[in-house]
């Protein structure tokens, strides 16, 4: 089985990648680096980006250097709806998946690309997708004090953010008693790690299924320094 999976160059996602590497050893996967960073109008940057860092670096140790060994192709690069690279690099190969996590919001010129090498295209959404789209999302859901809306979506690519069919949806249980908003990622990560585990398990069979979403949340931009470290004095 092939996969190709694009994400971008933090230790969290090395982590999902390096577990689905071991769970499924006899994948053969590709893997694009995203390496920019998006650059806002106001800061986002915070203490509690900090904490989540130095907590998942503490927990994942040595995930950078060894991942590289584990998959077929890597290559790093800042644009991802860049058509020429895809072109070259895809050069009418056939994936079993695709899967994008964490990256810019591809142009449909892109998605095309992606369609003609793979019937399985998906993103990976930190969020509940049918109440919170875009960034930050579970953050938000944080924020918003609701707990039962702290989950992780698996969906089809669509050209529209965060807007495609659910193909794997779990919540993601949060005691507010003992709120670690530092934690929340790595938790968001390691269920992925579950669903993608199941995902790929279930493709020789046809058991793959898929939803529409009962309607499509809000849109949600990065979350201000100011609202983080809100999070942090309420934990």
């Amino acid at each position: 089985m092939r996969i190709l999976f694009v994400t971008t160059d933090t230790i969290h996602h090395y982590h999902f990648l390096v577990e689905i590497c071991k769970l499924q050893n006899s994948l053969n996967i590709d893997c694009i680096i995203e390496a920019s960073k998006e650059n806002y109008r106001y800061k986002t940057d915070s203490e509690l980006d900090r904490l989540t860092e130095s907590y998942e670096t503490k927990k994942w140790k040595h995930i950078h250097r060894n991942f590289r060994n584990l998959v077929n192709r890597y290559d790093e690069f800042s644009d991802v709806n860049k058509k020429a690279y895809w072109e070259k690099f895809l050069n009418s190969q056939n994936y079993q998946f695709i899967f994008t996590y964490g990256v810019s919001k591809l142009e449909s010129n892109v998605l095309n690309l992606f369609r003609q090498c793979s019937t399985e295209v998906y993103n990976f959404h930190g969020g509940y997708l049918e109440e919170y789209r875009g960034l930050d999302t579970n953050l938000w859901a944080l924020w918003h004090r609701q707990y039962e809306q702290i989950a992780v979506t698996i969906h089809e690519l669509e050209a529209k953010l965060d807007s495609g069919r659910i193909i794997k949806e779990e919540k993601i249980l949060i005691d507010p008693s003992k709120n670690y908003p530092e934690r929340l990622r790595s938790k968001s990560v390691e269920k992925f790690i579950e669903l993608t585990n199941n995902l790929i398990t279930e493709y020789p069979n046809h058991n793959i299924g898929s939803r529409l979403p009962a309607k499509l949340g809000r849109y949600y931009s990065a979350m201000p320094e100011s609202l983080k470290l809100d999070l942090l004095q309420r934990a």
